[in-house]
């Protein structure tokens, strides 16, 4: 997979290009040098019920089964 990383401010403690970003994909992730705070991408599929309660949210119908994926689509869990 292609990729890139770069140097970007802490939004913790805004240290100055201490932080590495990489984004490859759709991931993100990264970490500060100074002040150890790191975060990354997570991806979960989330059940039917759950889409539903969000889509009411939105004045949108309720669904009776997900969509499936594209294909060739795998889940990170794959």
């Amino acid at each position: 997979m292609s990729g890139y990383s770069e140097a970007a401010d802490c939004p913790r403690c805004g240290s100055t290009e201490s932080l590495e970003r990489s984004i490859d994909r759709d991931d993100i992730s990264g970490f500060c040098l100074e002040c150890g705070y790191s975060y990354k991408t997570v991806y979960e599929n989330i059940a039917l019920k759950e889409v539903n309660e969000e889509r009411v949210e939105f004045d949108m119908e309720p669904l009776t089964e997900l969509k499936k994926p594209v294909e060739g689509w795998t889940d990170e869990s794959d």
